[in-house]
This record gives structure tokens, sequence and C-alpha cells, in this order.
């Protein structure tokens, strides 16, 4: 049992680095991107929403407005430790944006 408290501790411990990850671009064009972040279980919404906007503001130099704004998502993930199931998960948030020209 003090091994299973451990190893999920530790994976706490690890995984809190994946909130602190850049958020991802893809250019739909004419200005606008796609811009998604993602962090882990301990994640906020407005935790996400920062790492979107310093994104959007790298790539939008006289700014941007957002298209859409969707909630952020948790997505529920287990993993298998000596034949028991543990829980984790993760949560992602996407925001379309248009740069202003």
């Amino acid at each position: 049992m003090k091994t299973i408290l451990l190893l999920t501790l530790v994976s706490f411990g690890l995984t809190a680095c994946a909130q602190m990850l850049p958020a991802r671009a893809k250019e739909l064009g004419n200005g606008r991107y796609m811009l998604e972040s993602s962090g882990n279980i301990f994640a906020k919404e407005q935790t996400l929403e920062n790492i979107i906007d310093k994104k959007a503001k790298k790539l939008c130099a006289n700014g941007y407005r957002y298209e859409t704004t969707d909630a952020s998502k948790f997505h529920n993930q287990t993993f298998n430790y000596n034949n028991q199931k543990l829980p984790s998960g993760y949560s992602t948030m996407q925001r379309i944006i248009k740069c202003e020209p």
C-alpha cells in the first residue's frame, strides 16, 4: 500500500511540469490560428487560458481576438500498477484566434 501511495505522489510530482508547457499553434490561414494548451490534473481553466494568451501575443504583434471561447475539457485516464488501476488525467483548452491587421 505504501508503494502505491509513493508511486501516486511521485507521478503527480513529475506531471506537475506539464502545466508549464507552451501552447501549440496551427496556422489556419488569413491570420487565423488554432491554439491548444494542456495541463496536468491540477491545471485550472484560467491557467490554460493564460498560456494561450501568451502564445497569441507572440503570434499577433498588433493584437488578436478570439473566434471561439470553448471551456477546457478534462480527459480521464487510468494507469495500471501491480494489477491495480489508478486514476489520472489531464486538461486541454483550444481557442481559434484572428490576428488584428
